[in-house]
């Protein structure tokens, strides 16, 4: 199931799901394609900083990753054997 995911977004639903519901974790917002697999699948969600931080035209400010109870539900599934 899982073959259809990245390395880093494998380890990036792993690393959310240690944190205690609703907790999430920042990511830079100009790399947000790395995550396009899980994000589409609804495995997380992006939530963008109110206020952002523009530098030459581009946002810099970090955006908040959450995992969604789709995605905690994978992680269950496959345990830690995949780790």
């Amino acid at each position: 199931m899982h073959d259809k995911y990245s390395q880093l977004e494998m380890d990036i639903l792993f690393e959310l799901a240690k944190k205690p519901v609703g907790e999430g974790m920042q990511w830079p917002p100009f790399i947000h394609i790395l995550l396009k697999r899980i994000t589409d699948s609804e495995l997380i969600t992006i939530e963008e900083e109110l206020e952002p931080v523009i530098a030459d035209g581009m946002k810099i400010s970090p955006d908040t990753l959450r995992i969604t109870q789709k995605g905690r539900e994978l992680i269950l599934e496959l345990g830690s054997h995949e780790l």
